[in-house]
């Protein structure tokens, strides 16, 4: 019986034991200790700049605590701020918070807020401030040139104009502009450092297909990041004469019925187009070429009678003409039959 007590004492005095070392452990800081987040400079000012330039600065941020600082996440102001969150700062080292602004869209004096937060229990959140005035841009019209439906052969001498203007009170002023296609050649018709008026002008040879490029004009003012601005110029260079579309389909055929589709071949140019002569390399497609407007575009409409046709085809329609710089032209034509066990 007396072995029995002393006993169950020695257990009570261990689960004592393990209870104390258990609360005393409990009390003790986690291991590597706590981090503690800083930034020497909170805010940015980045002066002034034009409508439209985006602004980059990166924050410096310091681990002042003993265990390792993590920004856990980052909230921008209303989207117009773009972050990249840092790694990992050990204690008594730096890192660096990259932010950016697009000033697009506003006017006027700016302020946005950054919050940053990180496992720094004392400091859960850190606010950096981004601030400075967005300058009203050039105001441009159009704010892009393009030059449709040139016909090859047909470019020289194609002109477009474009209006420039710097709004009162600010300091930018306009300089020289230019263009990069030897294709394209831009002229100051009139016009100050602050009104412009400009010319594009396409020149002799523009190459079928679509030219891209841009007028630069070059911004001259104190205390901007935007040094030039960019005028996109489009222009499309295409034969005399176009089929549209280009590709026709009947789709999935299902039953007896006739099946009509409509295209047109249309010119360019003032000149009428005869058709010589067509044909299809595939049956159960009836074809009819209709002339109109005095023979300067032509209603081209193909029938088809799903009774003719057993299986999936892809059909091309060849059209001949009497222009030498284009006398054949030619539509592709897309049946799709079902299987039929």
């Amino acid at each position: 019986m007396q072995q029995q007590r002393n006993f169950f004492y020695e257990v009570m005095l261990c689960g004592l034991a393990a209870l104390f070392f258990a609360s005393s452990a409990s009390a003790q800081p986690e291991a590597g200790g706590q981090a503690r987040i800083e930034c020497p400079v909170k805010s940015f000012n980045f002066g002034k700049i034009i409508a439209g330039a985006q602004v980059e600065h990166e924050f410096l941020l310091r681990n002042g605590g003993e265990g390792e600082l993590v920004v856990q996440r980052i909230v921008p102001a209303c989207g117009c701020t773009t972050v990249a969150l840092p790694e990992p700062i050990a204690p008594g080292q730096e890192g660096v918070l990259r932010v950016a602004f697009d000033s697009s869209g506003f006017s006027g004096a700016v302020s946005k807020v950054v919050r940053v937060f990180s496992n720094d229990a004392t400091q859960p959140h850190l606010d950096l401030v981004l601030e400075g005035e967005v300058l009203a841009g050039v105001l441009v019209s159009p704010p892009w040139i393009r030059f449709n439906e040139v016909v090859r052969g047909q470019s020289a001498g194609r002109l477009q104009d474009v209006r420039l203007e710097v709004p009162p009170g600010s300091p930018i002023s306009l300089g020289r502009a230019k263009v990069f296609s030897p294709h394209l050649s831009v002229v100051e018709v009139s016009g100050s450092d602050k009104v412009k008026h400009l010319q594009v002008k396409l020149g002799a040879e523009v190459p079928l297909g679509e030219l891209r490029d841009r007028i630069t004009v070059q911004l001259i003012g104190a205390e901007t990041s935007r040094t030039a601005l960019n005028v996109p110029v489009f222009v499309s260079v295409v034969d005399s004469l176009i089929l549209e579309p280009r590709v026709v389909s009947f789709g999935v055929v299902q039953g007896e019925a006739l099946l009509v589709r409509v295209a047109k071949l249309r010119s360019l140019t003032s000149e009428s187009v005869k058709i010589e002569k067509f044909r299809i390399d595939r049956p159960g497609i009836e074809v009819k070429i209709k002339p109109e407007d005095e023979g300067r575009s032509h209603l081209i409409q193909l029938t088809l009678d799903p009774r003719l046709v057993e299986t999936s085809m892809a059909a091309t329609l060849e059209i001949f003409t009497d222009r030498k710089d284009l006398e054949r032209l030619t539509l592709q034509v897309h049946v799709v039959v079902p299987y039929r066990p």
